[in-house]
């Protein structure tokens, strides 16, 4: 049987009123066909909407469902964490025209907060946009699912095992039920703020068998051999049923022998032309092979009709445990892909001017210059007064010891 990884799912939400201007909610998605959940994973995501707007909460869930399984499963783009990116930046748009007084509220007043990931195979792919957590829980650790940064967005991706839980969740849940009281504590939904959701995934090896596959319990061989037994004994059936009709020809052929066997007997007795009567003897035992000759014909043409064609053995399915999924390979930004539809939706992006994140070095670092001196880049921080050298290649940037307060070009 063929073993794959499958998700259990608990979804905590709270109850919800009509209209609100802060809720949260988990999301579930997956596709209404089998071959493009194998081909695309299923959706797991939480969503938190904070303004000053006010929305229709149950209105406001179905237009993220339909927007987020529209786009993300008729996307073209093999990465799921940019079909994913993609399919979160249409629902935001599509979220700021549904408040009740969208003309007097600013659209900066909206928030919205996802955390979603794709199970493809064995491989979690994992998209945060705002204020929102996703931890791993693994061999009874939970640490947070840590995430490289893309612009807005914070992506992650790896490979799950059997027993693996990984939790997506509010950022006020977090607050309120950290992971460790999570999995320890029962939690009440009517308990819960509205801003306040959790969606557990718990990963196991489904090891049951699929409709393509099929248990072979030796029957069929037996049944092969039954059909067989029942060709021979039809052809045995039909070489009986053709001697049986060949029998009274066999008959005639007998008596006529005997009365030209008499008749020649007289003719010799009587004296009468001898030579008539052997003439007649040769004839009928001239007759004798080509009736037996007619015979065989007729008991070979009987057992050829009854011979039925030969069959093609039925290919047995041999189940063998499927090698696991590699994971697909992430492929180049699409920066043309990604922004086609910026004038569509009123899109502003801004093109960032850092030339290297010094940040990786020093997260308070603000540098403003960068000059090439020596065959070294340097570059200045007037605010911390720290100066940060690197080779041309490859680019690390390193603090000097000593500061210079005020430091300006």
């Amino acid at each position: 049987m063929k073993k794959k990884l499958t998700a259990k799912i608990q979804e905590i939400n709270p109850p919800l009123q009509q209209f609100a201007t802060s809720f949260a909610k988990c999301l579930v998605i997956e596709p209404e066909s089998k071959e493009l959940l194998l081909k695309k994973g299923g959706i797991y995501a939480v969503y938190e909407i904070t303004g000053a707007a006010n929305f229709d909460t149950a209105l406001t869930d179905r237009v993220l469902r339909d927007i987020l399984h529209n786009s993300y499963y008729q996307s073209d783009n093999i990465s799921p964490i940019q079909s994913l990116e993609k399919a979160i930046v249409e629902a935001k748009e599509k979220i700021l025209q549904l408040s009740n007084d969208a003309l007097s509220a600013e659209p900066t007043g909206v928030q919205l907060n996802v955390t979603a990931g794709v199970l493809w195979g064995n491989v979690f792919y994992a998209v945060g946009v705002g204020d929102a957590d996703s931890y791993l829980m693994r061999d009874g650790t939970v640490k947070p699912i840590e995430a490289v940064s893309e612009g807005t967005f914070a992506a992650a991706s790896g490979i799950v095992k059997d027993e693996d839980v990984v939790i997506l969740c509010s950022r006020q849940f977090t607050k309120n039920y950290p992971p460790q009281r999570l999995l320890s504590t029962r939690i009440a939904e009517q308990n819960l703020k509205e801003n306040e959701a959790c969606v557990l995934l718990k990963f196991i090896i489904d090891t049951s068998f699929t409709e393509d596959e099929v248990i072979d319990f030796g029957l069929e061989k037996q049944a092969s051999r039954n059909r067989k037994r029942e060709q021979v004994e039809k052809i045995i059936l039909g070489a009986r049923k053709s001697v049986e009709k060949a029998a009274p020809l066999a008959k005639k052929v007998t008596g006529l022998f005997a009365k030209k066997k008499q008749t020649t007997t007289r003719i010799d007795t009587s004296g009468v032309n001898k030579k008539e009567g052997i003439k007649l003897t040769k004839k009928v035992v001239f007759l004798l092979p080509v009736l037996g000759l007619v015979l065989v014909t007729a008991l070979v043409w009987q057992l050829a009709g009854k011979k039925s064609s030969p069959e093609v053995p039925a290919p047995q399915v041999q189940n063998e445990v499927s090698v696991e999924t590699t994971p697909p390979r992430e492929q180049p930004v699409d920066v043309a892909e990604i922004t086609k539809d910026d004038g569509q939706y009123k899109v502003l992006r801004v093109t960032p001017e850092i030339f290297y994140d010094i940040k990786i070095t020093d997260q308070a670092a603000e540098p403003k210059e960068i000059v090439s001196v020596a065959g070294y880049l340097i570059a200045g921080d007037p605010v911390s007064g720290k100066i940060y050298k690197s080779a041309t290649d490859p680019a690390k940037f390193e603090a000097e010891a000593t500061t210079y307060p005020g430091l300006s070009s």
